[in-house]
């Protein structure tokens, strides 16, 4: 949920960064426009590729978790065979 918030919250910056480009190609300062959404985009930018490692990472580490204890394998029987958990 978090993470979809914060990539939604990506696009509203775009999609406000976009209407700044507009605004200022109407009033003519067209230096301005570079600056000023170079910051705007990383400003953005760091919090969703922070929160998009972090959720992989975590998916990652429960990921481990989860194959760690589905490889429980169980001691052999008598004729050499290896038994289901299951």
């Amino acid at each position: 949920m978090i993470l979809a918030l914060v990539i939604f919250s990506y696009f509203i910056g775009l999609l406000f960064g976009m209407y700044v480009i507009f605004k200022i190609l109407d009033t003519g300062n067209v230096a301005y426009i570079s600056t000023s959404l170079c910051g705007l985009f990383s400003y953005i930018a760091a919090p969703v590729a922070v929160a998009i490692g972090f959720y992989s990472y975590k998916a990652k580490a429960e990921n481990i978790e989860k194959i760690k204890k589905s490889n429980i394998t169980a001691p052999p029987d008598e004729t050499g065979c290896k038994m289901s958990l299951d």
